[in-house]
């Protein structure tokens, strides 16, 4: 399932001014909000709108209840997706 992963990262770089060749394996752990992201509000915001736009899905409140770090590294939006996609059974 690399290809949920490769996704994310393509969404990231395509909307996000990413220079193609970043080292994804670095940073899939790094927050958010910090170099080299450097996410405000409005990009997470965004970013949630593209990753349940691209994967057909939606993160609602009690998602974000249940574990308020959903959005925090690449790395946990990708657990994030994964979880979704299997409750859902897609």
């Amino acid at each position: 399932m690399t290809d949920i992963k490769k996704a994310l990262e393509d969404l990231v770089e395509e909307n996000f001014q990413f220079t193609k060749g970043i080292n994804w394996k670095q940073v899939e752990d790094v927050p958010l909000v910090k170099p080299p992201f450097s996410f405000d509000g409005i990009s997470l915001f965004y970013l949630l709108m593209l990753v349940e736009e691209k994967f057909n899905i939606i993160f609602t409140v009690e998602d974000f209840r249940e574990n308020l770090e959903i959005f925090y590294t690449i790395s946990k939006i990708e657990t994030a997706i994964r979880k979704k996609i299997k409750i859902l059974g897609l």
